[in-house]
């Protein structure tokens, strides 16, 4: 699959983010313009955040627990960003296979230098169609994902994200009013 063709490449000795990455950036969209632009300053924007005493911290904490707590031997973050979850992950797992997909290329970009030496493999996905098989991985993480997708596309994403998984599906949102629309609810 994918991370395995990233492994190849990685292990070949290419090591820029184009190759790593494997794939060039997708044609831009309204909505992918956003997310390049925002992925360009948001790594330096969350850093501060991820501190002691942060609800994002306590958050990321409380996910750290919830994986230590179910069997598993890999996991995909959809949704990744720069990784700072999976770099967390790696840390507290450090013998999991690890993989994460994001739409932005400037985001997989900053992830790609971020979590670089800890064995994390990053790819561009979208939510909605994912390049894996089913049952691929023991875990499927979203973090902060979900309130970004247009309620009329939550069932085929979620569907997507329950057909990549063998174990669990991880939700993880940050704010009430994000998951507050009664569709959102009644999906969730």
């Amino acid at each position: 699959g994918p991370a395995r063709a990233l492994r190849r490449r990685a292990a070949a000795g290419r090591t820029t983010v184009y190759r790593l990455l494997g794939k060039v950036p997708h044609k831009p969209t309204e909505d992918r313009r956003y997310w390049e632009a925002r992925g360009e300053q948001y790594a330096a924007q969350v850093q501060p955040i991820l501190t002691e005493g942060t609800p994002y911290y306590q958050a990321q904490q409380e996910l750290l627990q919830e994986l230590a707590d179910l069997p598993w031997h890999s996991l995909l973050e959809v949704g990744c960003g720069f990784g700072w979850h999976l770099r967390a992950i790696r840390g507290a797992h450090p013998a999991r296979r690890l993989v994460g997909t994001d739409f932005s290329w400037s985001q997989l970009t900053r992830g790609h230098d971020y979590v670089q030496g800890a064995g994390v493999w990053l790819t561009q996905a979208e939510a909605r169609r994912l390049p894996f098989q089913d049952n691929a991985v023991d875990v499927v993480l979203t973090s902060g994902l979900l309130a970004n997708i247009h309620a009329d596309d939550l069932p085929s994403v979620l569907l997507e994200l329950k057909r990549v998984a063998r174990t669990a599906v991880i939700v993880l949102e940050y704010a009430r009013e994000h998951m507050g629309s009664p569709l959102r609810q009644m999906l969730m």
